[in-house]
């Protein structure tokens, strides 16, 4: 995952926008169904209580932080420990009654935020057009009414998302959608396939709910264990030269040469599209790249400039689609990584580890990260990080 930025500002107002960025390690977040998320990080920067704190996660708002902080001390090293939490505390204060009849969710929202003294923002709320016959609460908070509301709307077919975005913004009625995302084999080689991890996603795949269901049925969802742990951060090192053992499930091994002996029987035996060969010359010519390492790092160079990270489970796009979207996920940009690479001779692969993929192009006779998805991703990656397998194939893997 790329490591986003973090910024401060000594400015309450939500309003205001003068933040800057700051140095800080250790970050962690805590997602939680029901209260405020909370940030705990470190940094060499003093900041006081009350500070508004915004984490920018590169694959959008949905997955940052807004907040504040609430505590924070100095430890032995010289650095500054920092807690806090987040804007959805704004929305917990508990609201003496509220009743309304024949109203929609949107409309009713609407009132409730624009009644509010801290003058909130509509503009996350989206037009809904169930009518509610009947409504009414007793000292509840607006995200708690919010949270009933999207049960509703989700009753009377029509899921939406719900959620208080880094900017303070409550975000109201987007549809959503489920698809099925990595499936695990309790064998090993592919059969008895009993575990499926499946997410719910909004329109702009935006992952709001994950699940793990176990011979059919559902055993863990993301609100039924209510708080999820990200931990931000890449393990820095150079290239490891990553175990040849294939695990089992894997579609295919390692060659033992650098480089493939001829480009166009890779692009022959995979049937590369033209415009990926194309495109994988121009990079190199452009760059001026004569080695197979500046080949490699030409490529990975222009994918992280050119190819934009999304957010979305498995598969969708392969080579080409991601090429000509420029973008894709973790999967997608593997695939087309190693079409680019193969197809002018390079020798590439698929490392498989849990929950993400990644290319690795064999350089000087070792294995090297070349993950497109990170600023960090040039040979640093670790290869004991939960490995499932490796696949040389640029058009199939195993989710």
């Amino acid at each position: 995952m790329s490591i986003g930025t973090l910024y401060v500002s000594d400015t309450a107002k939500l309003a205001q926008t003068n933040f800057h960025s700051i140095p800080f390690n250790n970050a962690k977040i805590e997602y939680k169904s029901d209260s405020a998320d909370s940030l705990s990080f470190r940094s060499n920067q003093p900041l006081v209580q009350g500070t508004r704190v915004r984490y920018d996660d590169p694959r959008g708002k949905r997955y940052g932080f807004g907040g504040q902080v609430y505590k924070a001390h100095e430890t032995t090293s010289g650095l500054y420990e920092y807690d806090c939490v987040s804007y959805l505390r704004l929305y917990m204060s508990k609201i003496s009654s509220v009743s309304y009849n024949d109203i929609t969710s949107y409309n009713l929202l609407r009132k409730l935020l624009k009644n509010d003294p801290n003058n909130f923002s509509l503009a996350g709320l989206t037009k809904t057009t169930n009518k509610h016959s009947y409504l009414k609460w007793e000292k509840k908070s607006i995200w708690e009414i919010a949270r009933q509301l999207q049960y509703l709307e989700w009753k009377a077919g029509n899921p939406v998302e719900c959620y208080v975005d880094i900017d303070g913004v409550l975000h109201f009625g987007k549809n959503i959608n489920t698809e099925q995302g990595y499936k695990f084999s309790t064998q090993g080689d592919g059969t008895n396939t009993i575990i499926d991890y499946e997410e719910t996603l909004t329109t702009d795949n935006v992952v709001t709910v994950g699940r793990v269901v176990y011979n059919g049925a559902t055993r863990a969802t993301a609100t039924a264990s209510r708080d999820m742990i990200a931990t931000w951060g890449y393990i820095e090192g150079d290239a490891v030269d990553c175990t040849e053992n294939v695990t089992k499930g894997s579609s295919s091994g390692s060659t033992s040469s650098d480089t493939n002996s001829d480009g166009q029987a890779f692009i022959n035996k995979y049937n590369i599209n033209s415009k990926i060969v194309k495109q994988a010359n121009s990079i190199i010519s452009n760059a001026g790249a004569k080695t197979d390492k500046a080949k490699a790092k030409a490529i990975w160079q222009w994918m992280r400039n050119h190819i934009k990270y999304i957010n979305y489970a498995c598969t969708k796009k392969g080579a080409l689609g991601t090429l000509n979207a420029r973008g894709g996920n973790c999967a997608d940009q593997t695939h087309l990584y190693m079409s680019l690479s193969g197809s002018i001779g390079l020798n590439s692969r698929c490392n498989h580890i849990k929950g993400h993929f990644f290319p690795e192009t064999k350089l000087n006779g070792k294995w090297f990260a070349t993950d497109t998805t990170t600023s960090k991703g040039w040979g640093n990656h670790a290869c004991n990080g939960g490995h499932l397998a490796y696949y040389t194939n640029p058009n199939t893997f195993n989710c």
